[in-house]
């Protein structure tokens, strides 16, 4: 329960919008995940509990984004914005690196998930996890691009919704779901901090 908190708190508003924008179309999906967005900002106000990082960038985007596929007059941008999504994105954990705290540490703190007593270790294996998921959005957003520049806006949005949802979803399981078995095998490796030099 505790993971789907944690999930529908970070990545909610991303969610809906996939869902809403392949099933009713671009515009509901906007207003799907606007509404979500300020539902959810209303609920930790009440709780009394601070907003991550994560949930203000992902808010902004979709915003943005949003407002701009609702300007725009052509499908050209439509295109692109995938795989500029994602390198705002790479580029956001990537940022992140040169912060005491990566954004995936951050999160996972501000979530009760981890001990928010500093660690070496903790530090490394957060900074690595954080690296992965900048590859990933850097990796994405160069397929998006080949993607846009040799097929049509039909086959882009198709590929979008397969591959893009489904390897997001994956990564995300794999962060979350085998974050102790990495643990074990940096340790097993002697990549940590504490074990270099055993």
């Amino acid at each position: 329960m505790k993971i789907i908190n944690w999930v529908l708190e970070n990545f909610g508003s991303i969610i809906l919008f996939q869902i809403t924008q392949h099933f009713y179309g671009l515009k509901p999906a906007i207003a799907a995940a606007l509404v979500f967005s300020v539902v959810q900002i209303i609920l930790l106000k009440l709780k009394k509990r601070h907003f991550n990082s994560f949930m203000i960038i992902s808010f902004v985007l979709i915003c943005g984004f949003g407002l701009v596929d609702l300007l725009s007059t052509n499908n050209e941008f439509f295109k692109y914005e995938s795989g500029i999504l994602s390198l705002l994105m790479g580029a956001y954990f990537g940022a992140s690196l040169f912060r005491p705290k990566s954004l995936v540490e951050e999160v996972s703190e501000q979530q009760g998930r981890v001990s928010t007593e500093p660690s070496p270790d903790k530090t490394f294996f957060f900074r690595l996890i954080t690296l992965f998921w900048l590859i990933y959005f850097v990796a994405k957003a160069l397929i998006y691009f080949w993607i846009a520049l040799n097929s049509s806006i039909e086959v882009s949005f198709i590929f979008r919704m397969i591959f893009g949802t489904g390897s997001f979803y994956i990564l995300l399981a794999v962060t979350i779901g085998f974050s102790q078995k990495i643990w074990n095998l940096l340790l097993k490796l002697k990549w940590m901090p504490s074990t270099r030099g055993e």
